[in-house]
């Protein structure tokens, strides 16, 4: 609890140093991730169905499983954001094996 705590509190002085404009920009980002995150969890499936054309094409491109091999193992060593995002991709456009 007590690193929580000192974390709550360096974030609160790190956000009421910013100026008004930047805690507006700052809660307005967070607002429309919030919604976009909502939006992608309601029309997921349409998403997919979107993306289907892309991802045929992707699998038809020569070396398209080095590309995404390295990208993974880009943002693995030290771990980034993106890992998981990409191995979505990955099973999205290769497929689970013998099925």
């Amino acid at each position: 609890m007590e690193s929580c705590d000192r974390l709550n509190r360096r974030f609160m002085d790190q956000y009421n140093k910013l100026s008004p404009v930047k805690k507006v920009l700052f809660l307005v980002g967070g607002l429309v991730i919030f919604v976009l995150s909502i939006l992608f969890l309601v029309y997921n499936e349409r998403i997919f169905h979107a993306l289907l054309p892309v991802a045929k094409i992707w699998r038809d491109i020569t070396a398209g499983w080095l590309i995404l091999w390295t990208l993974i193992f880009i943002v693995s060593f030290p771990p980034l954001i993106g890992y998981s995002s990409l191995l979505t991709v990955a099973g999205f456009v290769y497929g689970f094996p013998n099925g």
